[in-house]
């Protein structure tokens, strides 16, 4: 005897799903790579490695939607009809009209349900027009935030972007965000904020070592770092 737990199935690869998409039917193959594309761009799946994932909505969908939805029958039935009716067997009108009346059941049962969709990508960002919690989305180019308002239509890169500022505290490089204000830089580790002057003039290290070199001749002004920093200022105001 020995102890030992079950595993539970691999996920499937893409080779795998297209294989099961096959033996029960679904699409055709010119179309069923394209259906696990459309599942990956529509946030319902999503690619670990060569694995493919349900996320956190595709879990949701399965158990938000009808029991007729979540089996892979309905959809063969639907395009064995198809083909039928393609090759002249079957009548398109009695097909149309079945899905018709079964679309009506199914969002009459919508209405009538107490079960709710939750966002499970919900950010921690509010979105700068209008106040409402950002959703962070997966793309090729990487994590975006947008805003789920439909009279919005915000979006930015959800990739942290770093300032050159540090903090007073711990001294690591301040989160560069937008607000309601403006711009604003945040260490989130210590909680500090601090706003960002848009008419501030900010000297970078190129410039400032430009200026001590264009003005540090100067043998009135003395050798001190700082005060040739601040005499080729005062020069480039007057200028």
């Amino acid at each position: 005897m020995k102890p030992g737990r079950t595993q539970p199935p691999k996920r499937y690869t893409e080779a795998a799903l297209l294989t099961q998409m096959e033996k029960f039917g679904l699409g055709t193959p010119a179309t069923r790579a394209d259906i696990i594309e459309k599942l990956v761009s529509s946030d319902t799946i999503e690619r670990q490695g060569s694995s493919l994932h349900p996320t956190g909505k595709g879990k949701q969908l399965i158990e938000l939607v009808a029991p007729a939805l979540r089996t892979p029958e309905l959809t063969a039935r639907w395009e064995a009809e198809l083909e039928r009716i393609a090759k002249g067997q079957g009548k398109p009108d009695p097909f149309i009209r079945g899905i018709r009346d079964m679309t009506k059941e199914l969002v009459a049962g919508v209405k009538g349900s107490s079960a709710e969709y939750k966002p499970h990508n919900v950010s921690n960002s509010h979105c700068p027009d209008c106040g409402t919690r950002l959703l962070e989305k997966k793309t090729k180019r990487g994590k975006l935030l947008v805003c789920p308002s439909e009279d919005c239509g915000y979006k930015r890169s959800g990739e942290k972007r770093l300032s050159n500022r540090r903090c007073p505290q711990c001294h690591k490089k301040m989160e560069l965000k937008e607000g309601k204000a403006g711009m604003f830089v945040q260490c989130l580790g210590c909680g500090i904020t601090e706003t960002l002057n848009k008419d501030s003039k900010h000297i970078n290290k190129r410039e400032e070592r430009k200026l001590v070199q264009q003005y540090g001749k100067q043998e009135s002004i003395g050798s001190n770092l700082g005060e040739l920093l601040k005499a080729a200022l005062e020069q480039k105001g007057k200028d």
